[in-house]
């Protein structure tokens, strides 16, 4: 089936110019207050709500994170994320049914604490024992 073209397809969108902050306070006092918003709705913290309440792409806030791009602006987002893990490990609707796979499936990502499975490798090992002189092997039953 053919897709309908927009009555408005001829007219671009115009989109808002995204936020500019001027300095790490600026940033921190937008990184709070969306975390006052969701505590006071009790909404979960997530970073693609800090993307939408500091009005930037996921993109832009990784590399904010990572220190590629605004270097000031790496520790607030980095607070702001453990901020986010915490709340993994200690928020109640993390730990309902079908919740804990969520919480688990983030925490292995590096932004959120980068967190491993234990991998066991098993060793089969071979001991030789050579019994020294007056020795036999019922000294070893």
């Amino acid at each position: 089936m053919p897709r309908k073209k927009r009555e408005d397809a001829g007219e671009k969108k115009q989109r808002k110019a995204p936020k500019i902050y001027k300095d790490e306070e600026e940033l921190e006092a937008a990184i709070e207050g969306y975390f006052s918003k969701c505590d006071e709705e009790g909404v979960l913290y997530s970073d693609a709500g800090l993307c939408l309440a500091l009005d930037i792409d996921p993109s832009t806030l990784e590399k904010w994170r990572k220190g590629d791009m605004r270097t000031e602006f790496q520790y607030p987002i980095q607070r702001a994320f453990l901020r986010m893990t915490e709340q993994l490990h200690t928020h109640p609707l993390y730990m309902q049914k079908g919740m804990v796979s969520m919480a688990v499936f983030k925490m292995k990502q590096e932004k959120f604490g980068g967190y491993q499975d234990k991998v066991e490798a098993r060793q089969d090992i071979s001991v030789n024992v050579k019994m020294g002189a007056g020795m036999d092997e019922s000294d070893f039953r």
